[in-house]
């Protein structure tokens, strides 16, 4: 993620610990007992001690040390938490080679409130990685949208991107549906608020779930 000092901080202060509707809505739905799951930007684990809960194997990476530290402290609580392994590295940095399906399972990639947060050479390099993957892989995502009330609140500093007191890049959903219609297969895609509600916020986020084509069922 960009903006580390702010993230710093931000980790350091950020005591929310329940996993998000969105995370109960992929286990529900989308990830099984079976999957490797690699989260990208996984904060302090609100969402990934869950996930782990509920897959096989379980990968983290978030350029945060705050944020690797806390999800730490939580893992070496829970003593049923030997399918969960951080990473502390910027998401470009990562090797996704090593994120390998286990038999009878896929691999998912798990993004909630993250690509929005990096640049779009870091997105490129986060859905090569996921195409490399072959025909067993899922990619669930939320977040910000062009449509959200923060779009082009700030400093300009690329495409849909800004800057106030930490960088956003709003999502065009119209990326994602081309991406998906020339590569991979859309196997779910809403617009909406009321997904990501906060006491002062209630934005227009996208969720998708990306299939590379010719292994999910519709």
């Amino acid at each position: 993620m960009m903006n580390p000092e702010f993230w710093e901080s931000h980790y350091q202060r950020f005591g929310v610990t329940d996993p998000s509707a969105f995370a109960r809505y992929c286990v529900d739905r989308w990830i099984q007992k079976e999957d490797v799951v690699v989260e990208i930007g996984c904060g302090n684990g609100r969402d990934g001690q869950f996930i782990a809960e509920n897959c096989a194997e379980y990968h983290a990476i978030d350029s945060s040390a705050k944020a690797i530290e806390q999800f730490s402290l939580r893992v070496a609580i829970n003593k049923n938490s030997k399918n969960i392994h951080l990473h502390c590295s910027d998401v470009i940095n990562f090797d996704f080679d090593n994120i390998v399906a286990r038999p009878n399972g896929k691999v998912v990639f798990y993004s909630r409130f993250s690509l929005h947060s990096v640049d779009e050479d870091s997105e490129k390099y986060i859905f090569d990685e996921f195409l490399k993957k072959g025909v067993n892989c899922l990619f669930v995502l939320e977040a910000r949208t062009i449509f959200d009330p923060l779009h082009g609140v700030g400093t300009q500093v690329g495409r849909n991107a800004f800057v106030t007191d930490h960088y956003r890049r709003f999502i065009d959903p119209r990326d994602y549906l081309a991406f998906a219609m020339e590569k991979a297969e859309i196997k779910y895609f809403v617009l909406s608020d009321g997904f990501a509600m906060t006491e002062t916020e209630n934005p227009i986020v996208m969720r998708a779930a990306i299939a590379n084509k010719g292994i999910f069922a519709a």
